[in-house]
């Protein structure tokens, strides 16, 4: 069902920016002015249309001297229809002050003299990269006028056609939006763990089952894959495989998530191991069977009693489950994660922290986890079978990071 919701979620996505790259916008460039040449108006109205339409999706910053020929056409466009021509021709001259105007001697925009150029806008915030009309710009355009205003994070442009000062407030400071798209990172690494698994049974006297405590070291794998799709929604797989010979540990998940810049949340379901200690039966005479005390018990065996044990089983247990993943890149890289879930009789809580292994290099991590998984297994007609196993162990684990995280 949550699947299905997700889906529908993100095929109602809107239409997603299809970068414009510098080749595209050649193109449009050379085009309208091979048509303005041919005294064709209708097709450069065009192709202006087209080019303003999709100017917020520019991967780059254009060169100045393209951007200024856009803007003669666009001049010559505006005049032929009686509109504003005199700020797009002032900002073409302004990046060129011999650009070919595109007329003949008398047309108007041939003679035509621009007034003085505006005073700059102010300097712009440390840490930003602003362009304006292709040229990097200490300072923000001047309030008048047409310009190109542009500002990158290094991989993603935000563009913005600003007219006499339109500029919305904070525009230039603000972090950089990421276009809509598919967003996954995979982080997958070794896990070193020591844990305890605790069983009580609800009668002390019980046939099936003895109190019964393991621990020891253990170790593993564990990973997480988290995917959105061109929206704030989607998927994140979580696993881990913990090693023991006599308790390995797995647990598998798959959650919907909301995905806001650093934080992730979301509900899934997921599958885990417990065990369960059995006493192992044996034969006392070619007819019958018994069970014995465990092999830890102070009650002495001897002969065939002897074979007595505990037999570990491994039962797989489904939940529900919230979660909550925080994490981060940069001059900070800590992560965070927060898992509680549960089912019926069943408790499953998992907690981690951790950062960047080393200064500068955020794609190998280091971390530390506390998982604990919690069943009761009850008889539904002989309640001296029932049963309490718990799980818990503390995790050191070391990842390695892939994709967008």
């Amino acid at each position: 069902m949550w699947i299905a919701s997700l889906a529908s979620v993100v095929l109602a996505a809107p239409d997603r920016c299809e970068p414009l790259g510098e080749a595209e916008f050649r193109s449009y460039v050379l085009d309208a002015q091979s048509a303005i040449d041919r005294g064709d108006i209708e097709l450069p109205s065009a192709i202006l249309a087209e080019v303003e339409k999709r100017l917020p999706c520019l991967d780059h910053a254009p060169q100045p001297r393209m951007w200024a020929d856009l803007l003669v056409c666009k001049a010559i466009v505006e005049y032929s229809r009686g509109g504003d021509w005199e700020d797009a021709l002032a900002t073409a001259l302004a990046i060129r002050p011999a650009i070919d105007r595109g007329v003949g001697t008398g047309h108007p925009i041939h003679d035509w003299k621009p007034p003085p150029s505006p005073a700059s806008g102010p300097p712009v915030p440390s840490g930003v990269r602003l362009f304006v009309d292709g040229f990097v710009s200490p300072v923000e355009p001047p309030s008048e006028g047409l310009h190109l205003v542009q500002k990158t994070d290094g991989r993603f442009w935000n563009s913005f056609l600003s007219s006499d000062g339109d500029l919305p407030p904070g525009w230039v400071s603000s972090p950089v939006e990421q276009p809509p798209r598919i967003i996954a990172f995979a982080r997958i690494g070794a896990v070193a763990s020591a844990f305890v698994a605790h069983q009580a049974p609800s009668d002390a006297d019980s046939q099936l089952y003895a109190p019964f405590d393991l621990r020891g070291p253990g170790g593993g794998v564990a990973g997480d894959v988290h995917a959105t799709f061109f929206s704030p929604l989607g998927v994140l797989a979580q696993g881990s495989v913990l090693v023991h010979p006599r308790a390995p540990a797995l647990d598998g998940r798959v959650a919907a998530i909301g995905h806001w810049r650093a934080l992730s949340a979301g509900a899934g379901l997921g599958l885990m191991t417990v065990h369960t200690w059995r006493f192992e039966p044996f034969e006392v005479d070619g007819n019958t069977t018994s069970t014995t005390t465990p092999a830890t018990s102070s009650t002495p065996t001897t002969g065939a009693e002897a074979t007595g044990d505990m037999d570990g089983t491994a039962v797989w247990v489904q939940y529900g489950y919230g979660t909550v993943l925080l994490r981060s890149r940069g001059e900070l890289p800590l992560d965070a994660t927060a898992t509680v879930g549960g089912g019926r009789g069943a408790l499953r809580v998992e907690l981690g922290a951790g950062g960047a292994l080393r200064a500068g290099d955020d794609r190998l991590r280091l971390g530390m986890m506390m998982d604990l998984r919690s069943v009761g297994f009850t008889h539904a007609t002989v309640r001296s079978l029932d049963v309490q196993e718990t799980y818990a162990a503390v995790l050191v684990r070391l990842d390695g990071l892939w994709g967008e995280y």
